[in-house]
Protein backbone atom coordinates (compact mmCIF):
# COMPACT_ATOMS: atom_id res chain seq x y z
CA UNK A 1 0.00 0.00 0.00
CA UNK A 2 0.96 3.33 -0.89
CA UNK A 3 1.78 5.74 1.73
CA UNK A 4 0.58 9.56 1.98
CA UNK A 5 2.84 12.08 0.75
CA UNK A 6 5.19 14.06 2.78
CA UNK A 7 3.15 17.70 2.70
CA UNK A 8 7.11 19.26 3.85
CA UNK A 9 8.47 17.81 0.92
CA UNK A 10 5.59 19.16 -0.80
CA UNK A 11 6.16 22.85 0.69
CA UNK A 12 9.71 22.25 -0.42
CA UNK A 13 9.11 21.68 -3.73
CA UNK A 14 10.12 18.26 -4.14
CA UNK A 15 6.58 16.25 -4.69
CA UNK A 16 7.71 12.72 -4.20
CA UNK A 17 9.84 11.07 -1.26
CA UNK A 18 12.51 10.42 -3.56
CA UNK A 19 15.77 11.88 -2.61
CA UNK A 20 17.46 15.00 -4.87
CA UNK A 21 19.91 12.84 -6.44
CA UNK A 22 17.18 10.16 -7.09
CA UNK A 23 15.42 12.51 -9.48
CA UNK A 24 17.94 13.99 -10.77
CA UNK A 25 19.13 10.70 -12.16
CA UNK A 26 15.46 10.92 -13.93
CA UNK A 27 15.60 14.37 -15.66
CA UNK A 28 15.38 14.41 -19.46
CA UNK A 29 18.88 15.93 -20.74
CA UNK A 30 18.59 19.04 -21.71
CA UNK A 31 18.85 19.74 -25.56
CA UNK A 32 20.60 23.14 -26.79
CA UNK A 33 18.20 25.37 -28.15
CA UNK A 34 18.20 25.75 -31.75
CA UNK A 35 18.35 28.99 -33.91
CA UNK A 36 17.37 29.07 -37.69
CA UNK A 37 20.17 30.63 -39.91
CA UNK A 38 19.47 31.09 -43.86
CA UNK A 39 22.99 30.95 -46.27
CA UNK A 40 22.91 30.55 -49.52
CA UNK A 41 25.80 28.16 -50.95
CA UNK A 42 27.06 27.36 -54.22
CA UNK A 43 25.34 24.63 -56.50
CA UNK A 44 27.81 22.47 -56.16
CA UNK A 45 28.55 22.67 -53.14
CA UNK A 46 24.54 21.73 -51.84
CA UNK A 47 24.83 18.49 -54.36
CA UNK A 48 28.58 17.57 -52.61
CA UNK A 49 26.13 17.59 -49.26
CA UNK A 50 23.40 16.19 -50.35
CA UNK A 51 25.65 13.20 -51.70
CA UNK A 52 27.24 12.74 -48.35
CA UNK A 53 24.12 12.51 -46.61
CA UNK A 54 22.93 9.93 -48.53
CA UNK A 55 26.56 8.03 -48.23
CA UNK A 56 26.47 8.78 -44.07
CA UNK A 57 22.91 6.87 -43.93
CA UNK A 58 24.13 3.84 -46.19
CA UNK A 59 27.37 3.65 -43.62
CA UNK A 60 25.80 4.66 -40.46
CA UNK A 61 22.13 2.80 -40.74
CA UNK A 62 20.15 5.90 -40.01
CA UNK A 63 19.09 9.14 -40.92
CA UNK A 64 21.34 12.13 -41.59
CA UNK A 65 20.00 15.05 -42.00
CA UNK A 66 22.36 17.89 -43.84
CA UNK A 67 22.11 20.30 -41.39
CA UNK A 68 23.70 17.70 -38.85
CA UNK A 69 26.21 17.20 -41.40
CA UNK A 70 26.87 21.55 -41.88
CA UNK A 71 26.96 21.87 -38.02
CA UNK A 72 29.66 19.45 -37.80
CA UNK A 73 31.82 20.78 -40.60
CA UNK A 74 31.16 24.07 -39.07
CA UNK A 75 32.13 23.15 -35.63
CA UNK A 76 35.14 21.18 -36.72
CA UNK A 77 35.83 24.54 -39.07
CA UNK A 78 35.75 26.84 -36.25
CA UNK A 79 37.59 25.04 -33.91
Amino acid sequence: MKSKPNIDNFIAGTPTDQKPAELLQHAPAVKPRLIQKIFKISEDLAIDLEQRCINERRKLGRRVTQNELAEIALRNYLS
